[in-house]
């Protein structure tokens, strides 16, 4: 960066209420993340101690048509950011601006990194593990999304961050806020968690798009499944995350789709069964919504034990808090999966958008 001095806005809830980033009275630490256009980069505030991740979107690394559509996804991800200010399980950001050089998001640093780099550590073992410190705590995040008129529509393991034991949602660049009756009408997301009819819509375009909060049901089904299993269901993969076959070609995608849901017998409980079918359906008026998802019996036995769960349904109220929970570590496994040839594997960072 070269400005010394920023003009930023803190959002209410940040611990630093500053309306000036300036460089020197912060230490850089580390590059934590970059890609094509996008930098972050971990800072220390030399006054708090406190460790902020910053994101910049660099603009002179973007074509126009980038550029246009970045500016309308960033004031979307500030937005909505405001909405969410303060709530548990979102990645809380603390300050924003924007120059002529960079969009800029400085938010809570996440000692664990995210969800993708600790997902295998989990599997159909340690259900109330992954119930306590990874389902209900997204569940929570993508209801006040919901309950809120807020699509999330990239939802997927690298958008869901952990800080010590705490799961964050982040990532809202593609989310997208509705009105009572109105849809959404175009492309978003990740291909390997995008649902049925986004994915039928990104083969051949032949049909309307129009959706609204069930694919983010579908999403949370994949990242079940996946953590469970250590595989994406419907054949997307042979082993974690790669494929021997390009994901982005539209007649992978659609074999895939082709495949009926394939759960191991006696690898999982019957309520866990039964939530991964409750995501996956590949109607998408047949899947659950966040509300009947978060009060399944297989979210409420894992909790049921450790809240008192009569004081919590008067007034048909069913909703559990997990701040009275604490957290469980998973335990680590050993990979034990054959190696695969390098340059036989496509990785999964396909993300498509388009309006």
């Amino acid at each position: 960066m070269n400005s010394k001095h920023i003009k930023c806005t803190f959002l209410p809830s940040s611990p630093i209420k500053i309306t000036s980033f300036k460089l020197s009275e912060w230490c850089i630490k580390e590059k934590l993340y970059k890609d094509h256009y996008t930098d972050v980069t971990l800072y220390v505030h030399k006054k708090s101690k406190i460790q902020g991740a910053l994101k910049l979107y660099m603009k002179k690394y973007m074509s126009p048509s980038e550029l246009k559509r970045k500016k309308l996804d960033f004031k979307k991800e500030v937005e909505i950011h405001y909405i969410m200010d303060g709530l548990n399980y979102v990645l809380p950001l603390w300050f924003w601006f924007e120059t002529k050089e960079y969009f800029g998001l400085m938010t809570k640093y996440m000692n664990n990194g995210y969800l993708l780099k600790n997902i295998y550590n989990y599997n159909c073992n340690s259900e109330k593990s992954i119930v306590l410190n990874i389902i209900y705590p997204l569940l929570k995040a993508v209801f006040y999304l919901h309950t809120n008129n807020i699509v999330h529509r990239d939802i997927k393991p690298a958008n869901i961050f952990i800080h010590n034991s705490n799961l964050y949602l982040g990532d809202f660049g593609y989310s997208i806020t509705l009105s009572k009756d109105e849809y959404c009408t175009d492309l978003a997301g990740t291909i390997t968690y995008m649902a049925p009819e986004l994915l039928y819509y990104y083969i051949g375009k032949t049909q309307v798009l129009k959706y609204k909060y069930e694919v983010d049901i579908w999403a949370i089904g994949i990242i079940v499944y996946e953590t469970l299993f250590h595989l994406k269901p419907f054949g997307l993969t042979i082993y974690k995350n790669f494929s021997r076959e390009d994901p982005s070609k539209g007649d992978f995608v659609a074999k895939c789709l082709k495949t009926e849901l394939f759960i191991p017998e006696n690898k999982i409980s019957n309520e866990a069964e039964d939530f991964i079918r409750a995501c996956l359906n590949k109607n998408p008026l047949n899947r659950q919504n966040i509300k009947q998802l978060i009060n399944h019996r297989w979210i409420i036995n894992y909790l049921k034990d450790i809240i008192d769960i009569n004081t919590l349904v008067k007034n048909k109220c069913h909703s559990l808090d997990l701040d009275q929970i604490c957290h469980f570590k998973p335990p680590i496994q050993k990979e034990t999966s054959p190696k695969m040839n390098p340059s036989k594997i496509w990785c999964f960072k396909s993300r498509c958008y388009t309006s």
